[in-house]
């Protein structure tokens, strides 16, 4: 039963393969208000992307994008200006989640990625309530 969900999902869109991923993550670099808050950032990011990686961070840090991150594994970020936390893989979820004005992107790093984009503001507000707690339980 979706009753629940009503009034909730105002848009979602899927996006397949690589392409599909960059035009999410292009889409957080538009953000105008608030930061960009990332649950279990990934260094798949990195490694399906390597030149755009680098491009997205120093666009992210022209354009002062604020962002805070839990990492569920440890490797080398390309962006020194995030706040930065770490947490147990098993503690978070699956997927690459990123939360931002009224979005959610959810980003599968499966054989072939792909990702969700949630346009509401009642889902971003919900997962930004999520972030928090999970914010205040991870190690810096």
């Amino acid at each position: 039963n979706s009753d629940h969900l009503k009034g909730y999902l105002n848009f979602i869109e899927k996006f397949e393969g690589k392409e599909g991923v960059k035009t999410i993550l292009l889409d957080t670099l538009k953000i105008k208000t608030g930061e960009l808050l990332v649950i279990n950032a990934s260094k798949d990011f990195i490694k399906n992307f390597p030149i755009f990686a680098q491009q997205y961070f120093k666009e992210k840090i022209r354009r002062k994008i604020p962002s805070k991150i839990i990492f569920s594994e440890k490797f080398e970020i390309l962006d020194p200006t995030s706040e930065k936390k770490f947490m147990l893989k098993e503690q978070t979820t699956p997927t690459m989640t990123i939360i931002y004005e009224n979005k959610v992107s959810i980003i599968f790093w499966i054989e072939k990625p792909m990702g969700i984009l949630i346009q509401s503001e009642e889902a971003a507000k919900e997962y930004k309530t999520y972030f928090e707690i999970l914010w205040k339980q991870a190690t810096p």
